[in-house]
């Protein structure tokens, strides 16, 4: 414990015993590649051999780079433009994106100057690294030094960072917090599994979806959160234009949302080996056991009292049919008389009008339907919770007119007939 708040201050300087209780809750991630002394020893002296061959990915660049950036660790295509449209629509400077892909760009010797200055710190904290058993992989870590690099050279003024399911966008925003006004945006996602244990005194937090509104001030009144302000943008401005999303026809009385976890490694992490999901070696984990549990009797539901039941893939799952030709398990239910999958070449936020009432275990659906006053009733269950607290929903913080929760299957059997009853839910 000693020696990781040695390297946190040294990376921060920052002694705040609280942020780094949020640090060390960060970094309880399961990489596999770090998963044993061997693969960590290796890791590690990639990552020193790459910090101190930093020198020869410096590039000269004439681009101004912009008093306002915006930070995207990912670069997934489709987020950038998302974040892009929202910035646009929603400041009035002018800003730069910058990812660490495009590397070290330099305009003149004093940037040269600076990134030598920078550079040095940077060798030592990689090697230092290596007298810790940092649960980061190099990858991650060369990536937060890239940015770093970029920000101590180009000293912008404002940074806007999203996606906080990306360790990389809290630590950056960590380590910024003291010298840069920076406006944190988490898009819809859980905020419990990333912002929990967060004292962001210096940063300003922009909510994206009605839920956040109720987390946030959960998270708050626990004392798990401090943030300098928080403001609430229009929802449909982050994520409308993109998936196109207009209200539509019904086509399902019930919409269930999986999440894939028949083919990830304890429920949560993407299988990497597909021999593994081939062999169905997955499907023997809680969390593929609970949502299949859910899908067969929502069949038998359906079939009992002639409704119509839409089964909606996460995009892990249409990429595992696409390029291996994988379905899931529950594929041999589908009867398209009942029983539906969902058209696999739309995005699933473009299609959440289709189903009139929603059926979620862990799936992020839950934000953008709420967000259109749709229906919902997620699984929340005080024992997986305890096991599963970053992605099973908690009930004293999600349920509100347009979601509920159930425990099991009798208590989601008697709220589905009573919504169909009552045509609302009770």
């Amino acid at each position: 414990m000693k020696l990781l708040k040695i390297y946190f201050d040294k990376l921060t300087s920052n002694s705040d015993s609280r942020i780094l209780k949020g640090y060390i809750n960060i970094c309880k991630l399961n990489y596999e590649e770090i998963s044993t002394p061997e693969k960590w020893l290796k890791d590690r002296l990639m990552l020193i051999s790459l910090s101190i061959l930093y020198p020869a990915m410096i590039r000269l660049s004439s681009l101004q780079i912009n008093k306002s950036v915006l930070i995207e660790p990912s670069n997934v295509k489709k987020n950038v433009e998302i974040y892009q449209y929202y910035l646009n629509k929603n400041i009035e400077e002018k800003f730069s994106y910058f990812h660490w892909k495009k590397g070290i760009r330099i305009k003149n010797y004093v940037d040269f100057l600076l990134f030598l200055k920078s550079w040095g710190k940077l060798v030592y904290l990689s090697i230092f690294s290596f007298l810790m058993f940092c649960k980061l992989p190099f990858y991650e870590i060369f990536k937060l030094q890239i940015f770093l690099l970029f920000i101590a050279i180009n000293k912008p003024q404002k940074i806007y960072i999203f996606d906080y399911s990306n360790v990389v966008s809290y630590l950056l925003t960590i380590i910024l917090s003291k010298n840069i006004n920076i406006f944190y945006i988490p898009t819809n996602s859980n905020l419990s599994t990333y912002l929990k244990y967060s004292y962001l005194s210096n940063i300003s937090i922009v909510l994206s979806s009605k839920l956040q509104i109720q987390e946030y001030y959960y998270l708050i009144n626990k004392g798990w959160l401090i943030a300098k302000n928080v403001s609430i943008m229009k929802w449909e401005n982050l994520f409308s234009i993109y998936f196109d999303i207009q209200k539509k026809e019904k086509l399902y009385d019930i919409g269930f949302y999986s999440s894939g976890e028949w083919a990830r490694s304890m429920g949560i992490f993407r299988e990497k080996n597909i021999d593994k999901i081939k062999e169905n070696v997955n499907t023997d984990n809680e969390l593929s056991k609970l949502s299949l549990m859910i899908i067969s009797f929502l069949v038998k539901f359906v079939i009992r009292n002639n409704l119509t039941l839409g089964i909606y893939l996460h995009p892990y799952e249409r990429d595992l049919i696409s390029r291996y030709g994988l379905y899931p398990p529950f594929i041999g239910q589908v009867d398209s008389k009942n029983v539906f999958l969902s058209d696999c070449s739309n995005e699933m936020n473009s299609n959440i009008f289709e189903a009139e009432l929603g059926i979620i275990t862990i799936s992020s659906i839950l934000y953008d339907r709420n967000s259109y006053n749709l229906n919902s009733l997620f699984y929340s269950n005080e024992q997986f919770h305890k096991k599963y607290k970053h992605i099973i929903y908690d009930e004293r913080v999600y349920s509100c007119k347009n979601s509920q929760s159930f425990n099991n299957i009798i208590e989601l059997e008697n709220k589905l007939n009573n919504y169909f009853i009552y045509k609302k839910l009770i």
